[in-house]
């Protein structure tokens, strides 16, 4: 038991500053999927013997979690909070016109 408990370590010092730095929402959601997944269906079902695993992968999902917040929280404020949009962009009726028009022209 303790043998385990010294590998899950390692592998939460390793994992734990990849998640930390990590900016793609995609990757952080796939991750979380992935270990939530290993909790439900390989490590729960096999009893007291991975509860040093269990607690350092919910330990990584809580990471991933406050992550996907903080991820999250910068891209709204960047990225839709102070958002200027151009003229171009506020006559979306032309802009949907002139796309249409591209579409009708395109051969294949």
């Amino acid at each position: 038991m303790e043998h385990l408990k010294n590998l899950t370590s390692v592998f939460y010092v390793k994992i734990r500053p990849l998640v930390i730095h990590e900016m793609d929402l995609d990757s952080l959601c796939d991750l979380y999927c992935v270990i939530a997944d290993v909790i439900t269906n390989q490590v729960n079902p096999r009893g007291d013997i991975f509860v040093p695993l269990l607690q350092v992968l919910k330990r990584t999902c809580e990471d991933i979690q406050e992550r996907l917040v903080y991820v999250t929280r910068t891209f709204v404020n960047s990225d839709i909070r102070d958002f200027i949009p151009a003229q171009g962009q506020l006559d979306y009726p032309t802009c949907l016109q002139g796309r249409l028009f591209v579409f009708e022209n395109l051969t294949f």
